[in-house]
């Protein structure tokens, strides 16, 4: 619920809420949802990338601060 009172804000302060609303519910369903799927799943998922993948971080600047993790390779061949 926090991350959707924060993005009605957000989107409030900017004047863009009415124009975003749908959005940013489905956006927050989508995601809750795909995170207890992903919770569900017991596979090669380690505590640290579920950190990761599904605990937002805080709206700072990443400057020159190395991440725990290595990117995940996206490319298939």
């Amino acid at each position: 619920m926090a991350n959707i009172i924060s993005d009605v804000w957000h989107a409030a302060h900017e004047r863009v809420l009415w124009r975003n609303i749908t959005s940013i519910l489905w956006f927050r369903f989508m995601q809750f949802y795909g995170t207890r799927m992903g919770h569900r799943e017991t596979s090669l998922i380690t505590p640290q990338l579920r950190e990761t993948f599904y605990y937002a971080r805080e709206r700072k600047r990443w400057v020159g601060k190395k991440r725990d993790v290595e990117p995940i390779g996206y490319k298939t061949e």
